[in-house]
């Protein structure tokens, strides 16, 4: 599992106390998408981009984008080839077995999920970045948006 960007975890806080490493000298700006990627994965890059904070997501993380892109249109392809089988089983010679898609789909959206922590692209991730960076505790923060019922 790769580890968080240290800027998140400066943003995020520190719960374990753990020392952080040293801020890396990161090239600032938007990083190009690889060549390779076809017009709808260069979509889901360019929109990851336009929604996150300015040089939260720089050149070093391309490549976790370029997993959570590809991951992401994985889903989507399964998810339109089960809309299109209009069915969540298969008949095969042993029987009734779940649609192949399905299981596709349900594999990536575990590796969307974490990779959208890692990337800062996850509801939790947005709040603690976006209180973070305000200053407030996050307990505090937590309360505002009623997120402490979730985790008590």
């Amino acid at each position: 599992m790769p580890k968080l960007n240290p800027k998140i975890r400066e943003l995020t806080g520190n719960p374990q106390f753990r020392k952080l490493p040293k801020e890396i000298k990161v090239r600032e700006g938007r990083p190009l998408p690889p060549k390779h990627l076809d017009s709808d994965k260069k979509k889901i890059w360019n929109f990851v981009l336009d929604e996150t904070p300015p040089n939260l997501i720089t050149a070093v993380d391309a490549a976790l984008l370029e997993m959570y892109v590809n991951a992401f249109s994985i889903y989507r392809q399964a998810a339109s080839a089960l809309a299109i089988a209009g069915s969540l089983t298969e008949e095969t010679d042993a029987g009734e077995k779940a649609n192949a898609n399905l299981q596709i789909m349900t594999s990536q959206i575990k590796l969307i999920l974490d990779l959208s922590k890692h990337l800062g692209l996850s509801p939790m991730a947005r709040i603690n970045l976006a209180y973070a960076m305000k200053g407030d505790d996050l307990d505090q923060a937590m309360k505002k948006v009623g997120v402490n019922a979730i985790l008590d």
